[in-house]
């Protein structure tokens, strides 16, 4: 079974995962020293989104 990532910012589904996957989804934020291994925008309310995996 999959699990759903949502966006943060509105809770709209942006992707799935497989169940023995960690991830930690948050707003990009320029300024925040965070380094996502992925980008995506979420389709519903436009914000860009970074996703790292955890494992």
């Amino acid at each position: 079974m999959n699990k759903r990532l949502k966006c943060p910012n509105c809770g709209a589904r942006l992707i799935d995962e497989a169940e023995h996957i960690k991830s930690e989804v948050k707003l990009v934020n320029q300024s925040e020293d965070w380094n996502p291994d992925y980008y995506t925008k979420c389709w519903n309310c436009k914000k860009e989104i970074g996703l790292k995996k955890l494992n």
